[in-house]
């Protein structure tokens, strides 16, 4: 017996949730050892719906009769509309499948998973443009048509059906993939200090938060004054962040980034994007050093997690450094020397953007997507510091 299908339509608000897991061994220091337990995330989708009439019965019956059984799920965040009309009898189907969850010896489905018209197909090999079926479609499929991949699915509990009419209902529903929703490697453009740098622009429209917490040792003998004790003796700075990814590249990058971080796994270098520091005097390519406004650089030694940068020319190029000296030539100025030489003149004013940079893990193992479309996904990031010695 076929399994049920369940439609989960792209007008309403839909939430892809990625949920890794990750032994994390801290020690007092704040030095991590971190182990991935398991292969690859579980997958949530979550979405609202409102059926109406004949819809309304179905969806009824359906769910006393299959509520507790597994699900065909046509994942909406991954379909798209034909191109061209598909005649009775093809053995393959023209598709865009990169980062579309197509995969060899899968399953997809044509049409209005809604609909009492639609096909499903099994898939024998996919190439990058192509679905090469198993057999043959059974109905001939117009231009528009929707392609949906296929995973089976387990509600997480039934949904509740409120009524505001006699024949209209409405609620939420939550899936748990039972089949992996696998994604391929992710590249890393740009490494420092042999770890990955995050790639991700802030996005705006949501303030990115900044945090400098502590992790304190108290001790409390109660007949005293408690002592507190700092024992990293570092900021591990914290970073939470908004994304919006648009268009199916930008989200196809941004399911491969979440699989590499894969939660709290993977350490990576990220950077505040804020005017952290002022240049206030000519520096040329060649340059080691660059004055900038003081603001107390050179009152201390800087602490482990507090010494690199991320500078951003006016030209938008980007590098990295490390602040291995800092000095006051006058009065309110600070001279920063850098491990390397700049490699492109900075002027006052021009533009240059001169960011901390630390090393840091996400703060958490699951990742929420929400979509707008298919083709708009916004997200937050959120990531802790690490003490740390590179």
């Amino acid at each position: 017996m076929p399994l049920p299908v369940w439609n989960i339509r792209q007008g309403h608000e839909l939430r892809n949730t990625l949920q890794f897991l990750t032994d994390v061994l801290a020690s007092e220091t704040a030095h991590e050892q971190r182990r991935k337990l398991r292969l690859a995330p579980r997958h949530r989708v979550q979405s609202g719906f409102v059926v109406s009439g004949r819809r309304r019965r179905q969806l009824e019956l359906k769910l006393a009769r299959h509520a507790g059984e597994e699900w065909e799920l046509p994942l909406p965040m991954f379909g798209q509309a034909l191109g061209a009309l598909l005649a009775s009898g093809s053995g393959s189907i023209p598709a865009d499948t990169v980062g579309r969850g197509f995969v060899d010896g899968g399953r997809a489905l044509l049409g209005d998973p809604d609909s009492d018209v639609r096909e499903l197909v099994e898939i024998d090999t996919v190439a990058a443009d192509t679905l090469t079926l198993t057999g043959t479609t059974a109905s001939a499929w117009p231009a528009g048509t929707m392609l949906y991949p296929l995973r089976r699915a387990r509600l997480v509990a039934p949904p509740d059906l409120p009524r505001f009419t006699g024949t209209d209902t409405y609620g939420e529903v939550e899936f748990e993939l039972t089949e992996p929703l696998d994604w391929p490697a992710y590249t890393w453009a740009t490494t420092y200090r042999g770890a990955p740098v995050l790639p991700l622009q802030v996005d705006w429209s949501q303030d990115p938060v900044v945090s400098l917490p502590r992790r304190l040792l108290p001790v409390d003998v109660q007949t005293s004054v408690q002592s507190v004790y700092d024992l990293p003796d570092v900021p591990l700075a914290g970073l939470q962040v908004a994304y919006t990814a648009v268009g199916r590249n930008a989200i196809g990058d941004l399911y491969a980034l979440l699989y590499a971080l894969a939660g709290r796994l993977r350490s990576v270098w990220v950077s505040s994007l804020a005017r952290d520091f002022e240049p206030v005097a000519s520096a040329g390519s060649g340059s080691t050093t660059l004055d900038v406004e003081a603001f107390g650089l050179d009152d201390a030694a800087l602490p482990a997690t507090r010494r690199d940068v991320r500078i951003q020319f006016a030209s938008g190029a980007v590098v990295y450094r490390r602040i291995t000296n800092v000095t006051t030539p006058s009065a309110g100025v600070e001279r920063i020397t850098l491990d390397a030489a700049l490699g492109t003149a900075i002027e006052p004013g021009d533009g240059t953007v001169i960011s901390w940079l630390w090393l840091a893990r996400q703060a958490a193992d699951v990742n929420a997507l929400a979509y707008w479309t298919g083709d708009v996904v916004e997200t937050t990031l959120a990531f802790e510091g690490i003490n740390h010695d590179l």
